[in-house]
């Protein structure tokens, strides 16, 4: 993938390389990182960066320095998975079986012949109640939705 670039230097890393850097914290972190290439890194610039919280990559040969950033946001793209894996929504449509309802009050338990998406455990449940004909479309209306809960295992 691309790599963004804000700034390129030429010679040693020095604190002031770091404290640029460091810019991107509030915005991206992510991309408060440098990638030095065959350069010396001070260590007043390592010690700020330690401070700062700034990721400083080095290498002497170019594609180490590029597999250096490829894990690093590979692994940053894991932990992200996994810490949103909880919120997302994956759209179904589903038709609920009319000799499959076993229990129609809380918790409700029916059996549902899903059409089209994928239907999760831990998946929020909703109801279209009515629709919207064409008329009422073009004003902006949307049907009513009733969330009847969370699908179970």
């Amino acid at each position: 993938p691309p790599v963004p670039v804000a700034h390129i230097g030429l010679g040693p890393l020095h604190k002031k390389d770091v404290i640029v850097a460091a810019g991107m914290l509030e915005h991206s972190p992510e991309y408060a990182t440098i990638l030095a290439f065959d350069v010396k890194v001070t260590r007043e610039a390592r010690d700020v960066a330690q401070d700062e919280g700034v990721n400083i990559f080095t290498a002497d040969i170019i594609y180490h320095l590029t597999d250096q950033w490829e894990r690093f946001m590979g692994a940053l793209m894991e932990t992200r998975k996994r810490d949103t894996a909880g919120e997302a929504v994956f759209p179904c449509i589903c038709k609920i079986l009319p000799t499959a309802i076993f229990n129609r009050a809380d918790p409700i338990v029916l059996g549902v012949n899903v059409l089209e998406g994928s239907l999760r455990i831990g998946q929020p449940l909703c109801v279209v109640v009515g629709g919207v004909d064409e008329d009422e479309a073009e004003f902006g209306a949307v049907p009513k939705v009733l969330q009847l809960g969370r699908v179970g295992g």
